[in-house]
């Protein structure tokens, strides 16, 4: 049977199911398939697939093939496969999934391969330890930041400056760069931008400080709503995987944070204002990182001269770093930053880098510019206030580790 456009069309989804954890896929013409694992170890498929169903059915994952007996009526079925361990890791293996029982055939897109990692961890929870995986190493994981701070207080190579931390065993948290101390100017001059940008002021960063070479995408994201404490971000309908997360709001990039703090053992925020400017500005003086004026083919905006212009976000790394190693802190998305907005700079905002916090705080900031802006917004003194609840697909964040 063809392959029809609902199966390229349909999504995964995933969540904890009463005591089950579940990976699912649906596709807009009703029909369905559901890989659940439960807490008495046990597998089992569910099919909503209208059509005559065989006594047996067929599920191809990649090279491996399983056949199992199904039962049920009506379009509806389930299946236990004989072996679950062996079915288990398969499912979790890169490759097509074909679903074949008598005139019925369904071949979902692939699931996520985070996804696949997250449910594999999921169940293994309830298999004795390394039935479904590989017993984790003993003793803590090497923190390679500290060599990476101390390599960018030398201004030594990038090479020696980017480290990831471990999520869990084999999953790698963001990259990250350790960026080297320092002071500069922050904010516009007189004639240029905006009165909010101003007065210009000397900040000064002294403690350790990494932040993430490319704005968090959507795989990376992902990985927290599988596991439960980040909610779900509407699709942008951009393509997902290495394009940067959208549509979340400032507390889902701070739930984020938090929830990979507390996997890391480390400690990980958004940046501050004066962090993100830093970071953007990248020991430049000028308008934008690279010189006074605008330069076309450097970001993603509407008028920068990519193929992603006014259309869509890019993939994250798409385009030069600056002279900090960092992507995209001009255009791609906007990025939540900590602080709290004020119209000006005589607000009583620490010298230090840290972030303005208030106690009365109703509007968040931005930073950046995203691919549906003019190149003006992506001056490095550029700002724009936004509600906190906020989830559009011009809006993503990138994380901070000190």
């Amino acid at each position: 049977m063809p392959v029809s456009a609902a199966d390229r069309t349909g999504v995964w989804d995933a969540g904890p199911n009463s005591d089950d954890y579940t990976m699912l896929w649906e596709a807009k013409d009703g029909r369905s398939v559901s890989f659940v694992c439960s807490d008495d170890a046990s597998v089992s498929v569910s099919l909503a697939l209208p059509g005559r169903a065989g006594r047996q059915v067929r599920i191809s994952l990649g090279s491996a093939t399983h056949t199992a007996p199904l039962s049920g009526t009506s379009g509806r079925y389930l299946v236990r496969p004989k072996d679950p361990k062996a079915f288990l890791r398969d499912v979790t293996r890169p490759g097509r999934l074909v679903i074949e029982t008598g005139s019925l055939r369904v071949e979902p897109v692939e699931p996520p391969p985070e996804m696949r990692t997250s449910f594999l961890r999921r169940c293994a929870e309830y298999w004795p330890t390394g039935a479904l995986m590989a017993r984790p190493p003993v003793g803590r994981v090497a923190d390679l930041a500290p060599q990476a701070f101390a390599a960018a207080r030398k201004g030594a190579a990038l090479s020696q400056r980017v480290f990831r931390d471990q999520i869990f065993p084999g999953v790698p948290g963001p990259e990250m760069v350790a960026l080297p101390p320092g002071s500069f100017l922050m904010g516009s001059p007189k004639g240029e931008g905006f009165d909010d940008e101003r007065p210009q002021r000397t900040i000064r960063l002294d403690p350790p400080l990494a932040v993430g070479k490319y704005e968090l995408t959507w795989e990376e994201y992902n990985i927290c709503r599988y596991e439960g404490p980040c909610d779900a971000a509407p699709s942008d309908g951009f393509g997902g995987g290495r394009r940067p997360v959208t549509n979340v709001s400032y507390e889902d990039a701070t739930t984020y944070a938090a929830w990979l703090s507390g996997r890391t053992g480390q400690r990980y925020s958004l940046l501050s204002e004066a962090e993100w400017e830093y970071a953007a500005r990248a020991g430049s003086t000028t308008t934008y990182p690279w010189g006074a004026k605008f330069v076309p083919g450097k970001a993603n905006c509407d008028g920068c001269g990519s193929p992603w212009d006014n259309r869509s976000t890019a993939p994250v790394g798409s385009f030069a770093p600056n002279a900090f190693g960092l992507h995209d802190l001009q255009g791609n998305v906007w990025e939540w930053v900590q602080d709290c907005f004020a119209d000006s700079y005589a607000a009583g905002q620490p010298r230090d880098g840290s972030a303005y916090l208030p106690k009365n705080c109703t509007r968040r900031l931005n930073r950046g510019g995203s691919w549906y802006t003019t190149p003006s917004r992506l001056r490095s003194a550029n700002r724009l206030t936004s509600e906190p609840a906020d989830r559009v697909p011009q809006l993503g964040f990138r994380v901070a580790r000190h």
